[in-house]
């Protein structure tokens, strides 16, 4: 972003941001670092604790996009799927993810392809630990078998990005994955093909990698 528009953000920012009562001020701080935090505010009957906060956000849309102009983020709204998201306009806040947790969220992102057309644009996906297992397998990437701990703890990470939902502890063939619309804009290639040629890549590298992706 130019010089001349952050000295535009930051004069609209000054001058909504100081008409603001206590109590806004306040909200505006703590919404703030939430999406700093969490990046992802979705509001859905499993996330029910983002349902003030989305419509907070869409009070104090205005003061709070000037302020993210000022620190290269841009603040992006989905209505379609109740969605409140931070966009890096500097290349910056990328996720680390290990080879192992990245195959499992680019194999979500296949599953919610194929899930989208049979259900309401606006509804979370669903699978199963059978199901993603079974894709994984599938991959031909992991030939020794991953164990148990791996899998719920890459879980677990994608869960605290608000990709997915789940509520067990242990790994059974018949527990539910709620898979969100969030992952549209983690994930955002459009082309399956190209998709499956990412995980292809995998198929080749060794180890342990690290792959990085970005929060937009």
């Amino acid at each position: 972003m130019s010089s001349e528009s952050k000295n535009l953000a930051c004069t609209n920012f000054n001058e909504k941001y100081k008409v603001l009562n206590d109590s806004k001020k306040n909200n505006f701080s703590r919404l703030c670092n939430k999406l700093l935090n969490e990046n992802f505010i979705y509001f859905t009957e499993n996330n029910p604790s983002d349902k003030n906060d989305y419509y907070s956000i869409l009070e104090l849309k205005d003061v709070i996009e000037d302020y993210f102009k000022l620190i290269d983020f841009e603040l992006i709204n989905v209505d379609t799927y109740k969605i409140f998201y931070l966009k890096t306009l500097a290349d910056r806040n990328r996720i680390r993810l290990k080879k192992f947790e990245t195959v499992i969220l680019l194999i979500l992102r296949l599953l919610y392809h194929k899930g989208r057309l049979n259900v309401n644009l606006s509804s979370d996906m669903k699978t199963t630990v059978l199901e993603l297992t079974q894709e994984i397998n599938k991959t031909g990437i992991f030939k020794n078998n991953f164990n148990k701990t791996d899998f719920i703890n890459a879980l677990k990470q994608l869960k605290r990005y608000k990709l997915i939902y789940f509520n067990f502890t242990d790994l059974n063939d018949d527990n539910v994955i709620l898979i969100y619309p969030t992952i549209l804009y983690v994930v955002t290639i459009e082309d399956i093909n190209l998709l499956n040629e990412k995980i292809n890549k995998y198929k080749a590298l060794k180890g342990d990698e690290e792959d990085e992706i970005s929060e937009d």
